[in-house]
């Protein structure tokens, strides 16, 4: 899959296929925009209060699209999309979700590392920040 998300306003996004520029879609999202990820199929929003995940629904044919699969209540400070779930940092933790909201697992780290500041996800490995300048590798096809 080789598409892009532009955040171009507050609450408005341009979807993008990477294989022909000209495909674009822009979507006016419920939201105001705190971040976003994007993930193999999935493309996760979130604001203060909730994470809204859409489905991207044609890459390759003419017509990109992409259309809301679900939302839910979470106060995030970072997320992303791994596999039918939601990787979020919450406060001072990890927790995995499913796409529903429900917490699968959660991640405390270690007093001495802070609180979890930043993630990312690629393949199955996902790279955590600490306030306190560590790093941690996972993998996530372990789990």
């Amino acid at each position: 899959l080789q598409v892009a998300v532009v955040q171009c306003g507050l609450k408005k996004v341009s979807l993008i296929n990477l294989r022909s520029a000209e495909q674009q879609q822009v979507i006016q999202l419920p939201i105001t925009l705190k971040g976003l990820n994007v993930g193999e199929k999935y493309i996760a929003f979130w604001d203060e209060h909730q994470v809204a995940l859409y489905e991207i629904v044609s890459a390759t044919t003419a017509s990109l699209q992409m259309q809301p699969a679900t939302s839910f209540a979470c106060s995030v400070s970072c997320a992303a999309v791994y596999q039918q779930g939601v990787c979020c940092i919450e406060a001072d933790k990890l927790n995995f979700r499913t796409f529903q909201g429900t917490v699968k697992q959660t991640i405390s780290m270690p007093e001495m590392e802070g609180d979890p500041m930043m993630l990312d996800i690629n393949g199955s490995w996902m790279c955590v920040t600490n306030s306190n300048g560590f790093i941690r590798i996972y993998d996530l096809s372990a789990r």
